[in-house]
């Protein structure tokens, strides 16, 4: 009996120690992901989340080392190259990222998120028409895409065509979504 007691402690003891040193990896996210990776290695999800913790983090180097590192695991999986052009969208390596955001709709031609992306890098290029095709593709898909809309409003404003804009602006507000406050300043002459 006295034995028992003492394995169940002993036991215990062993428990606490290796939940206290697993709890080490939890704390920091990017640990946690890129140390359960190596028991799942090709779950898609899992394979984006130490890019999602890095832009988190503001190490878009590494981000991208990540997504890269996940392509080549799971090539066709439209999400990796999506959250990769938004590294390097961010980066203003505009042209990078519209290649990447059409990989993912060839993947994928249904995926309103890579096409509003596609949309957002035509529009910094200057190329509005373009932008908003694309847009509204992305909500043809997803009607309650708001930053497709919001894009929209922003695309149509530099277009000159303000009922649009402010249409479009209206929608993505009544979806939600805070649009720049520079549109709703530019608007604001146009409004009747």
């Amino acid at each position: 009996r006295i034995f028992a007691v003492g394995a169940i402690i002993g036991l215990l003891t062993i428990y606490c120690y290796l939940t206290i040193n697993q709890n080490k990896y939890w704390k920091e996210v990017i640990t946690f992901y890129e140390r359960t990776l190596k028991y799942a290695p090709h779950t898609l999800r899992l394979l984006n989340a130490p890019g999602h913790a890095y832009i988190i983090a503001g190490k878009h180097e590494k981000a991208i080392l990540a997504y890269q590192e996940a392509i080549e695991i799971e090539p066709n999986y439209p999400d990796t190259y999506n959250n990769l052009g938004c590294v390097y969208a961010k980066l203003g390596k505009v042209e990078k990222a519209r290649e990447l955001f059409e990989k993912a709709i060839h993947l994928n031609p249904d995926y309103a998120d890579a096409y509003n992306n596609l949309g957002s890098v035509y529009g910094t290029m200057g190329r509005n028409k373009k932008a908003i095709e694309l847009y509204k593709k992305a909500i043809e898909i997803n009607p309650n895409h708001n930053l497709a809309y919001s894009g929209l409003a922003a695309a149509y404003y530099f277009e000159e065509q303000y009922n649009l804009a402010i249409k479009h602006c209206d929608k993505a507000l009544e979806l939600g979504h805070e649009v720049h406050p520079e549109i709703l300043e530019f608007l604001k002459p146009y409004r009747k």
